[in-house]
């Protein structure tokens, strides 16, 4: 009898670890994908500067003196206070409502409905009709680029992004990934 009852014990202890496990397809990363290589997208699709964005606009030319004025108000970094303490923040031009930045020496310049190599151009040829520089160079960042990564993640953040260029992967990697409960079948990506 005692046997019996040994028996029936291993085989529903037996019968409880099966049916606990997960399987490890449902937590996978491209489980289904057949050819291990990605290849990169070579198009880049810019997106157009809009008011409240905060960009970094930087001229030089070979005469570092001359080009000096047309950075001053570029390098200021301003600190503030949240709830969650405090942060130093990069100065830069925050485009008006009415889709302006007011840049040092060449005053407003329309911005909002440019891309970064459409304003770049504008910059350009507003600073050789006036003659200020010869050969300038005109550099546009964002720097308020940023991706929110919300749901079933480890850690749901604002990510802050420098190179203005992200992956789908990475960004969820810096989430903390998702967790065991993440549908890795149902992401979504807005724009």
């Amino acid at each position: 009898m005692a046997r019996f009852f040994t028996r029936v014990l291993i085989f529903s202890f037996g019968i409880l670890l099966l049916t606990s496990c997960n399987s490890t397809k449902n937590i996978t990363y491209f489980s289904n994908v057949e050819d291990t290589t990605f290849y990169a997208s070579s198009i880049e699709k810019q997106i157009s500067l809009k008011p409240n964005d905060i960009i970094s606009v930087t001229i030089s030319s070979l005469n570092a003196e001359a080009s000096a004025p047309f950075n001053m108000q570029n390098n200021i970094v301003s600190s503030s206070t949240t709830l969650t303490g405090s942060r130093n923040e990069p100065g830069g031009y925050l485009i008006n409502p009415d889709g302006t930045i007011d840049l040092p020496i060449l005053g407003s310049v329309k911005a909002a409905g440019f891309t970064k190599d459409q304003l770049k151009d504008n910059i350009t040829n507003l600073i050789l009709s006036k003659k200020l520089l010869i050969n300038p160079i005109v550099d546009i960042r964002y720097l308020n680029y940023e991706v929110t990564v919300i749901g079933e993640v480890a850690r749901p953040t604002v990510i802050t992004v420098p190179s203005e260029k992200i992956s789908l992967l990475k960004a969820i990697g810096l989430a903390g990934d998702l967790t065991i409960y993440g549908k890795r079948k149902n992401v979504l990506l807005i724009r």
